[in-house]
């Protein structure tokens, strides 16, 4: 049980280096707090912006309904995790893990991080596109198979 929880928290960190180096990934660098002027968020400690991660997120594998409509802002992981030694459990001590935004657009996302100094990667939104057939294609004579 300890393995796999060790498991599951080492390939959540490989997944989101990998996001970090994606080829089709838009990286944004925002000012840090202390030239953003008078009204800047004293919430952040000076010199560190947390690393915003902006996405499309993929309908859900277990429903056949529609894709959300809505972008998603989500604070990457700053500190490592741990297993809990008594139950296994994978731990932390990052209140970011748990923050995830939802805008209804891309800028409203990014006019945000902005407010907050953090520095952001925006993923591209991938829409399918339909491949348009018909059932009687399947009994086409030069079908390939």
């Amino acid at each position: 049980m300890a393995q796999s929880a060790k498991l599951r928290s080492d390939l959540d960190v490989r997944a989101q280096k990998n996001i970090a180096h994606d080829a089709r990934a838009e990286v944004i660098a925002f000012p840090k707090q202390d030239q953003r002027g008078k009204d800047a968020d004293k919430t952040t400690v000076p010199g560190t912006a947390p690393l915003a991660l902006i996405h499309w997120p993929a309908r859900s594998a277990m429903t056949s309904g529609p894709r959300s409509k809505s972008w998603r802002l989500v604070l990457q992981v700053t500190q490592p995790q741990w297993l809990e030694p008594l139950m296994g459990w994978t731990a932390g001590n990052d209140p970011a893990r748990q923050v995830s935004l939802t805008f209804t657009t891309k800028e409203a996302a990014l006019d945000f991080a902005e407010r907050q100094g953090w520095r952001v990667i925006v993923l591209p939104e991938n829409r399918r596109k339909p491949v348009i057939k018909s059932y009687a294609d399947n009994f086409r004579p030069d079908r390939r198979i």
